[in-house]
């Protein structure tokens, strides 16, 4: 399902039957399964779903129906109705997490190490550092020197985190080596190293916790929360940050 498709609810196969009825109204179930190429049970149910979502109509002649497809227009109805819907869902996920959080006990030890895995984790990770940093207000900083591209995060979630982070304006620093590529963003500074201080492990701290990256070659976050452990690395941080290298 392409990104267009996404946009609207729809499946690739709905939007292939719309598109057909746009350029070639009143059409029955034999004239569309021959053209479009799909079974012809399969195109009744895909007609029958366009038509609960207003994108189809039909009338009847002798019996048969004859299927046309709605204006286009109707998909911005559809996208709005959406977004409209989603906005509602986000609401009661906050409302429940917000409840969840009131009766949560965590253990009350001296260091709580937790290991994040794969991609999700990473998201996970990442997603916990904006909400650390908004929450401490302590700048977020991070060293890697590891000249290896991260695993690509989905289109959905990059634009989330972006735009959190744009919307609450938090800043960072990164210690990256020279040939490391890296995104322009006003809200982001960055200082090169020479390779020969490659590292494989990267190192990100925010608010109170230091995690520790073993990506490529491991799917695996260790995120370390103590204010002691994460004072001593903004420590070291700002030594290499003001090194002359």
């Amino acid at each position: 399902m392409d990104t267009t498709n996404k946009l609207f609810g729809l499946t690739g196969k709905e939007m292939e039957i719309y598109k057909f009825l746009l350029k070639n109204p009143n059409k029955n179930a034999v004239d569309i399964t021959l053209k479009v190429g799909m079974q012809r049970p399969n195109v009744y149910d895909l007609l029958q779903k366009l038509v609960s979502k207003g994108l189809v109509s039909y009338n009847s002649k002798s019996r048969i129906k004859y299927y046309s497809a709605v204006h286009p227009q109707k998909l911005k109805e559809i996208h709005e109705s959406n977004i409209d819907e989603l906005k509602k869902k986000e609401k009661q996920v906050e409302e429940f997490v917000s409840n969840l959080s009131k009766i949560a006990r965590f253990p009350d030890s001296f260091l709580e190490i937790k290991h994040y895995e794969g991609i999700k984790g990473m998201r996970t990770v990442l997603m916990e550092a904006l909400e650390q940093t908004k929450k401490t207000k302590k700048e977020m900083l991070v060293i890697r020197l590891n000249d290896s591209d991260l695993p690509s995060l989905d289109e959905t979630y990059t634009e989330r985190f972006f735009n959190f982070r744009r919307k609450n304006k938090i800043k960072s620093r990164y210690i990256m080596l020279k040939d490391t590529k890296f995104y322009s963003d006003k809200l982001v500074k960055r200082k090169v190293l020479p390779n020969r201080y490659k590292s494989e492990i990267g190192i990100y701290i925010y608010g109170n916790v230091v995690s520790f990256w073993f990506f490529p070659k491991r799917d695996l976050i260790l995120a370390v929360e103590n204010e002691d452990l994460a004072n001593s690395f903004r420590s070291y941080f700002e030594v290499m940050w003001n090194s002359r290298e």
